[in-house]
């Protein structure tokens, strides 16, 4: 196996990789979301580790699509997708019960996790186009 046919690997599968990550951080650091609760320590956790876990998640968010989108991967719109689930099926892990996961929180989870991935998709791609153009300018100057 060559450099190459790695290279073709990862681009293929990149998205599918980044996604199983960002699941399975998810799953070891799951951020429970509480959008009404008034008190301390919501779902059994320490608030502490609730704004660890949030940042972990908020990070994932952030930066993987723009990831699968600077390297070109295919099918990445896959990421943003996949972290939207990770994220309303690891609420369970972080203490929230099912009941409440099934009446409102998943709906939350995904009108804040999907949008904000589709975004960071998007200025990754941006980003790229910017480093292709950019490229192609200086190599027109030469």
């Amino acid at each position: 196996m060559n450099l190459c046919s790695v290279v073709k690997i990862s681009r293929s599968y990149g998205a599918m990789l980044l996604t199983v990550a960002s699941a399975i951080s998810l799953a070891i650091f799951p951020a429970p979301i509480c959008f009404d609760c008034e008190y301390p320590n919501a779902w059994g956790m320490a608030d502490a580790a609730v704004d660890r876990n949030f940042l972990i998640l908020a990070s994932w968010i952030l930066m993987a699509p723009c990831l699968a989108a600077l390297c070109k991967l295919k099918q990445a719109w896959i990421v943003p997708v996949g972290l939207g689930i990770a994220e309303v099926f690891t609420q369970h892990l972080g203490g929230v019960p099912w009941s409440f996961i099934k009446q409102e929180d998943a709906f939350f989870g995904l009108i804040l996790t999907l949008p904000l991935g589709f975004a960071s998709l998007f200025v990754g791609w941006l980003v790229s186009l910017a480093f292709n153009w950019t490229s192609r300018v200086e190599a027109a100057l030469e």
